[in-house]
């Protein structure tokens, strides 16, 4: 039988990951079994009675906050050091999802690989069906794609479905240095170069993403253009110095925007300082 290990790091995020633990538990699956790993970046959760009462849900500390990188690294890094075998989702705390599209998947995936959900609001508005890049700026598709597996150039980060069990080249998933923001593409073009595959499933249904856009742009504002000289540092074969010069251009007048209309000059300083820790190559987490 196929087992599957369901990676979620927490960091303040304990009510959310009860709530998706217990809404699992409901669901009754009987072609795969999986495994729960909460990575608590926060400390909150290590010693919660409630979820330790699920049987099939693992929890691993962290000591302080590694980011969705470090996070996810520390699931991956139990998984290979205790011989574990199986696929594994990657989702964010506030990603739906039902254990019968895993079991879609499971039944669905063959080759090795990254694959992904398209993903809609709650309220049902779609956000993407696949994503292409062009340099580094990246072009949003919503309209339905009509092949089951859509190749994209990177799947999103909210929920990854990673095929490893029979081909897992990979000693780690996550470059540490990102912390957040740019490290799924990473990850997407180093599977893509082993020979994996990075493909959107189109008949199994959607994910539900909730929407945070004033938490995602105080984070993003520092951390999305810091990355984007490391993602071209490492990849300068696919990304060239005109590129970045191009996402600076297409990126900077959205985020000023955003920043006159959430008259929050702290977003402004968050974008200079990510951008010159991006040219002097200061990368992990931020320090100040």
């Amino acid at each position: 039988m196929k087992h599957v290990f369901i990676v979620i790091v927490n960091y303040f995020s304990r009510n959310v990951i009860a709530e998706t633990i217990k809404r699992l538990d409901g669901e009754k699956v009987t072609s795969f079994s999986y495994t729960i790993l909460v990575v608590d970046n926060s400390g909150e959760i290590l010693s919660d009675k409630e979820i330790n009462t699920f049987s099939n849900v693992k929890l691993l500390g962290t000591g302080t906050n590694l980011g969705y990188c470090g996070g996810n690294n520390v699931a991956y890094e139990y998984i290979i050091k205790n011989k574990l075998t199986g696929d594994i989702v990657i989702c964010n705390p506030d990603t739906f999802f039902s254990l019968n599209q895993i079991n879609e998947i499971v039944q669905k995936v063959k080759e090795w690989g990254v694959y992904t959900l398209p993903a809609v609001t709650p309220e049902g508005n779609i956000m993407y069906t696949r994503i292409r890049l062009k340099g580094l700026t990246q072009k949003i598709y919503k309209e339905t794609q009509s092949e089951d597996f859509c190749n994209s150039d990177y799947c999103p980060g909210s929920f990854l479905y990673l095929k490893l069990d029979e081909y897992n080249p990979l000693e780690t998933l996550f470059d540490e240095r990102f912390f957040m923001y740019w490290e799924e593409v990473d990850l997407c073009i180093n599977i893509r170069k082993l020979g994996g595959k990075c493909c959107f499933i189109n008949d199994v249904g959607n994910i539900i993403r909730t929407p945070n856009e004033r938490e995602w742009i105080y984070n993003a504002s520092y951390y999305y253009f810091r990355n984007s000289f490391l993602i071209r540092q490492k990849h300068e074969s696919m990304f060239s110095k005109i590129d970045i010069i191009l996402f600076f251009m297409k990126s900077l007048p959205v985020f000023a925007i955003k920043t006159l209309y959430l008259k929050k000059n702290r977003l402004l300083k968050n974008i200079i300082c990510g951008i010159i820790d991006g040219y002097k190559r200061r990368y992990g987490i931020r320090l100040r």
